[in-house]
């Protein structure tokens, strides 16, 4: 499906397997730490990339992420980024690096995302804000400036005699504060039962 769309589009493979197209390779690098997770994952893409006749560089470093990243200096990059508790701590990730997205590595700017997401962190109104943040995933998947290839599980189980004390003196069921908190992050207040 991948060579029939590069087709349509008007390019050309090649005799070593890549498609070309106006004197332009189908050929990037993919930035990344060296780790050897990365490597592999590296590993991967490049060949099912080769199958569509693409070719993925390897270009690891062992300060890419200290570096490169920051700089923007890839063509395409391969790391994660770990999020905090709330839609709102993700926001200098993707709004444009000029009005303060210090995070943004790939210079992604769609002028709706600042503007609604930005609306959106100082909207007391959670029905109203969920709506935007909401519109703002939908603006983002059309403009697919980030491919996410996974998300890392996460898992958490309880003792139905273990709760939690409130501040009001109730026990109450004990919660999940991801992976930021995790499952012990009010540990403190733990009580039997």
């Amino acid at each position: 499906a991948a060579k029939k769309l590069l087709e349509e589009k008007g390019w050309t493979l090649g005799g070593d397997g890549v498609y070309t197209k106006g004197g332009t390779r189908a050929q990037f690098a993919l930035g990344f730490k060296t780790l050897d997770r990365r490597a592999k994952t590296h590993q991967l893409v490049a060949q099912k990339c080769k199958e569509a006749g693409i070719q993925i560089d390897a270009a690891q470093s062992d300060g890419f992420n200290a570096d490169q990243l920051p700089a923007s200096a890839f063509d395409a990059a391969l790391f994660a980024w770990v999020g905090g508790l709330t839609k709102s701590s993700a926001y200098q990730n993707y709004q444009t690096k000029e009005k303060g997205g210090n995070a943004n590595y790939n210079l992604y700017s769609n002028a709706d995302v600042d503007r609604i997401w930005g609306e959106a962190n100082s909207n007391l109104d959670f029905a109203a804000r969920t709506k935007q943040l909401n519109e703002v995933d939908k603006l983002m998947a059309a403009d697919m400036h980030s491919i996410p290839l996974f998300q890392l599980p996460d898992f958490s189980a309880q003792d139905a005699n273990i709760g939690v004390m409130g501040a009001d003196g109730k026990v109450g069921d004990l919660t999940y504060l991801n992976f930021e908190g995790g499952p012990t992050y009010n540990m403190y207040a733990w009580v039997k039962r």
